[in-house]
């Protein structure tokens, strides 16, 4: 499989604990891919104020300096239309993810393939 998900999640929060997890085993950011939908891509981008389950605020800067991309799920798709077709392989973002990740659910992922997305 091209590609592993790693964890699913709704909090930006817990999204930047998994890929300090992921980063702290090994795995380099070129590897690290996070789907989500548009306005929780540019919440994390813009770096807004953001606060954790115990109402803190926290920086999103450490999150975007290790992951490869954060990109839509309709990005994610169209770089991915051709090596999951039909006759190769499932994709497996799309098909477990889909609902959860329009709704502003965070898709983890890392990449097998580095030439995937």
């Amino acid at each position: 499989m091209a590609i592993k998900i790693e964890a699913f999640t709704n909090s930006i929060a817990t999204c930047m604990d998994v890929v300090k997890k992921i980063r702290a085993d090994g795995v380099p950011k070129e590897k690290i891919l996070i789907i989500t939908n548009y306005a929780c891509r540019e919440a994390i981008i813009l770096n807004y104020d953001l606060r954790d389950d115990d109402g803190h605020i926290f920086s999103t800067h450490t999150l975007l300096n290790n992951v490869r991309n954060i990109i839509t799920l309709p990005t994610y798709q169209a770089a991915t239309l051709n090596y999951f077709s039909p006759e190769r392989l499932v994709d497996p973002v799309t098909l477990l993810y889909k609902e959860q990740i329009e709704s502003g659910g965070i898709v983890i992922a890392i990449l097998e393939d580095p030439y995937l997305v």
